[in-house]
């Protein structure tokens, strides 16, 4: 079309948008304040704090053990007579509800059960706080975090304290079975030289608030000691403890984990201790 210009300019004159893509204000803050909490995770508590988280450990499970009790029903079965004699052990559990950290520190009342956990769990805006001064240890994702998390882990050991582990690392709700295990849980025990204890949780139809919601209620088993066995840590050790622990939690699941010693009288006193505990 003659006359009509070769080149048009934009319709419309574009501006900066720098202030568009500047960050959030609130939302560095939160990633600020979220990485100040996660760094304070792997941090060696102090002497004071360790006798308070301590202290705050025995005045929560009490209220949690209520809870439990009224809306999972919850039982303890144990095949250890003096749960005292499972000091200094790591416990593998199956992941099988969102609160069943909370039923297995009942079930081991009064020893104290700190929680191999994700940091995401300690720095959750709500319930994170808890988590983090109920003495869990967190998993690193940096070399000097496990490292720090392998201290802390020896720690817990060494104070006679129990370390509870998810061998399966995954949180399936429900789930009658046992998903496939990560070594880390037996490498550990095999570098510490710590017993490994079995411990299930088994659904049951047993009446409580949470059948009414059509789900089950629970009873936390808890096995016998395996020992972890002498001399180097090796793939075949490792993979020993994995295969006898597998195999203790596989039979308790399936109603037919070790035979209880003694009597009737026996083991009435063992289910009073457990449910006094």
């Amino acid at each position: 079309m003659k006359g009509f210009p070769k080149a048009m300019g934009p319709l419309f004159e574009s501006r900066p948008l720098g202030p568009l893509l500047r960050p959030n204000p609130i939302k560095r803050l939160r990633a600020t304040l979220k990485a100040r909490r996660t760094k304070a995770l792997y941090q060696e508590p102090t002497p004071k704090r360790a006798a308070a988280d301590r202290r705050l450990y025995r005045l929560v499970l009490p209220l949690l053990k209520l809870h439990c009790k009224l809306w999972f029903g919850l039982r303890v079965t144990s095949e250890v007579v003096d749960k005292s004699l499972l000091k200094g052990c790591i416990l593998c559990i199956n992941h099988v509800s969102l609160l069943d950290a909370p039923m297995v520190a009942i079930a081991l009342w009064p020893e104290q059960v700190h929680f191999l956990t994700l940091p995401e769990n300690g720095t959750a805006p709500v319930y994170g706080p808890l988590v983090a001064h109920l003495g869990s240890v967190f998993t690193g994702e940096t070399l000097s975090e496990t490292r720090f998390m392998f201290e802390r882990a020896q720690e817990v050991l060494g104070a006679g304290d129990l370390l509870a582990i998810y061998p399966s690392g995954d949180l399936e709700p429900y789930h009658p079975g046992l998903l496939p295990f990560k070594t880390g849980a037996f490498r550990l025990a095999a570098m510490t030289k710590a017993p490994l204890v079995p411990v299930v949780l088994k659904q049951q139809t047993r009446f409580c608030i949470n059948r009414l919601l059509g789900r089950p209620a629970f009873e936390v088993h808890i096995g016998q000691p395996v020992a972890a066995p002498h001399g180097r840590l090796s793939k075949g050790a490792v993979e020993g403890l994995e295969e006898q622990v597998r195999t203790a939690m596989e039979g308790a699941l399936s109603g037919q984990g070790a035979p209880q010693i003694g009597g009737a009288e026996a083991q009435g006193t063992r289910k009073c201790q457990v449910d006094e505990a």
